[in-house]
This record gives structure tokens, C-alpha cells and sequence, in this order.
């Protein structure tokens, strides 16, 4: 099951290539709206969680590719709720600016339409910034442990555009 936020997509399992070639292009179809969707995403994922403990027969694998940024109760009860009857992998999907601080300096950030201004030259600021993340990480992954799931890191690096590569 694809599940964009708004709607859900369900591919009945089949033992051919062609199958999965479905799931991938419904994949790259919706990636770009999806990127789009505002508002609580997690709220969808819980939704989607529960469609899916109801349409999944037997024994099955669930891979729920999230960047998990509102790991909450009800999230955690969806997943355990699946995991007692299917396999479930957690892909945690974080972007390079998670996994590391931004260089010594001043930026500006954007959040729902707040700006803050932040200077990332400190230590403490440094290491105050790789610990959130990698907390956040690890709680998924001790959640992962206590309900049999797989974890797994999906570290996203973008590569500049080409036209910042023109300005360097």
C-alpha cells in the first residue's frame, strides 16, 4: 500500500516483476505531490498504518519509509499493532543537514512560516545539534528492538543543482 497523505493505493501481492514495476512508478508518480502536502503528515501515517493492519492478510513484510519527526504514542501503537502480525521494516529517512551541523556560521531557517536566525559556530552548539538527531534516531531504533521490527537508515544527500555548481 502507497499511502500520498490523501489517498491510498493497495497492490495485491504477485510473484512477478511487473508488480513491483507498479509499485515503483505509482512511487515516482506521487513523489512530487506528496513533497507538496502540508499540514500533519504523521496523522496520515497513523491513518494509513490502520488501513493497512485491516487489508493485510497472512503473513506479510511492511515497510514504512518515514522521517519519523512525530514519533507519538499513536504512531507507535499503529506500528506495534502491525508488527504483531507482519514483518515490519522502519526506514528512517533523514537528510545530510540531520546527520551533520551546518558549518560555522549564521543562517536563517524556516518552519510553518516562522524564521529564526541561528549561529552554528559554537561547540555546545555542535554538539548539541549531532545529539538531537541522533537521539531521535536512536528512539526509533530502541522502539524498532522492543516490537521485532527492522530498522534502518536512509541518509539522503542532495547534490548541488546545477546552478550552484556554475557558482562555485
Amino acid at each position: 500500500m502507497i499511502f500520498d497523505g490523501q489517498s491510498q493505493y493497495i497492490f495485491k501481492p504477485r510473484n512477478h516483476q511487473g508488480a513491483i514495476v507498479a509499485v515503483f512508478k505509482k512511487i515516482a508518480e506521487l513523489s512530487k505531490a506528496v513533497l507538496n502536502i502540508k499540514g500533519n503528515g504523521e496523522d496520515g501515517l497513523v491513518k494509513a498504518l490502520k488501513l493497512l493492519k485491516k487489508n493485510v492478510k497472512g503473513r506479510a513484510a511492511v515497510f514504512v519509509v518515514s522521517d519519523f519527526s512525530r514519533f507519538d504514542d499513536d504512531v507507535k501503537k499503529s506500528i506495534a499493532a502491525l508488527a504483531a502480525n507482519t514483518s515490519v521494516y522502519l526506514v528512517n529517512v533523514f537528510d545530510v543537514l540531520e546527520d551533520t551541523a551546518p558549518k560555522a556560521g549564521e543562517y536563517m531557517a524556516e518552519d510553518n512560516g516562522k524564521r529564526v536566525v541561528f549561529d552554528s559556530s559554537s561547540k555546545l552548539f555542535q554538539k548539541e545539534y549531532r545529539n538531537y538527531f541522533a537521539e531521535k534516531r536512536q528512539l526509533v531504533r530502541d522502539f524498532s528492538r522492543r516490537f521485532s521490527c527492522r530498522y534502518m537508515d536512509c541518509l539522503l544527500y542532495t547534490s548541488p543543482s546545477p546552478r550552484d555548481r556554475q557558482k562555485s
